[in-house]
């Protein structure tokens, strides 16, 4: 995975594509990776000084490659899989006219990095794209309390969602959310979900 992402990023550089390292936009004033005509795209996850715990793991595991046995270092690697979903990264995308109709992706942000985020901006949010593919971890009644969305896109298979159906109709009991799983819909069909000037669809 690693050595593929490396790649990408040597054939995006060899041709010319700007590549925006989030680390540029880790704080309030730096925050904002592009904006035009009254809409803005905003990085909120993770800020200079947030924990990421992946990333201190892949450092380390660089750091001792020389010196560590191979099997330390997979186990090292092992454990920057597992925490990685806490680095994800969080966007907002925001229209100046419709301030209320913004667009929350959550990716895979998981509850303790959520909780971080609120406690210092508001993530209130019209349409949210569920972080963690509507896992617990990523998608319970304590997030959705902060982010407040009408809408909740789930990016998940039909086969997949079984197991958490469950929960979510434990949530639909206690929010008037409506959520829209992108797996329920099959291949060429979209569904529209209304967000004033902003044409959204989900479905391929």
């Amino acid at each position: 995975m690693l050595a593929s992402y490396l790649e990408l990023i040597r054939l995006l550089t060899e041709q010319g594509t700007e590549i925006k390292w989030r680390s540029e936009y880790g704080s309030n004033d730096q925050s904002v990776l592009w904006s035009d005509d009254g809409v803005a795209l905003t990085h909120l996850y993770p800020w200079h000084g947030d924990p990421l715990p992946a990333y201190e793991a892949l450092i380390k595991a660089v750091s001792n490659n020389r010196k560590s046995s191979e099997d330390h270092v997979s186990e090292t690697l092992e454990r920057f899989c597992d925490l990685s979903n806490h680095d994800s990264s969080v966007y907002r995308l925001s229209f100046e006219q419709e301030p209320e109709n913004c667009i929350l992706f959550g990716g895979d942000q998981l509850e303790p990095g959520w909780e971080r985020l609120a406690q210092r901006t508001d993530i209130k949010s019209r349409i949210w794209k569920v972080s963690h593919h509507g896992m617990q971890d990523g998608f319970n009644s304590r997030i959705l309390s902060w982010i407040q969305p009408e809408h909740c896109v789930i990016p998940i298979s039909e086969g997949r969602s079984h197991a958490l159906q469950a929960k979510w109709n434990e949530l639909r009991a206690c929010t008037d959310t409506a959520l829209h799983m992108t797996g329920s819909l099959a291949r060429g069909n979209t569904r529209r979900i209304d967000n004033g000037t902003v044409s959204v669809e989900i479905g391929y």
